[in-house]
């Protein structure tokens, strides 16, 4: 089974040292790009992104359906969805 995951989750397991919980509970990962962007790239040198980056299970994608998750952003505003969380 494969999830998409949010910025939090990977950031806080890979702080506590135990991001390879994602890959035994739930096989591939899936990360957005903007979540990629924000972690691996604008993140480098903070803790967790360079095992993000190393990580041959945790696969970047695309976001497909941009107006659903632009609907969704709009519709429920509480749930403080941003780019990379569509």
């Amino acid at each position: 089974m494969s999830v998409v995951s949010d910025a939090s989750p990977l950031v806080s397991l890979a702080r506590l040292g135990h991001l390879e919980l994602l890959h035994a509970l739930y096989g591939d990962v899936l990360v957005p790009e903007a979540v990629w962007q924000e972690l691996v790239v604008q993140g480098a040198g903070q803790p967790g992104a360079a095992e993000l980056g190393r990580a041959p299970w945790i696969r970047r994608c695309t976001v497909g359906n941009r107006p659903l998750g632009l609907r969704r952003r709009i519709a429920v505003p509480s749930w403080g969805l941003g780019r990379g969380k569509l």
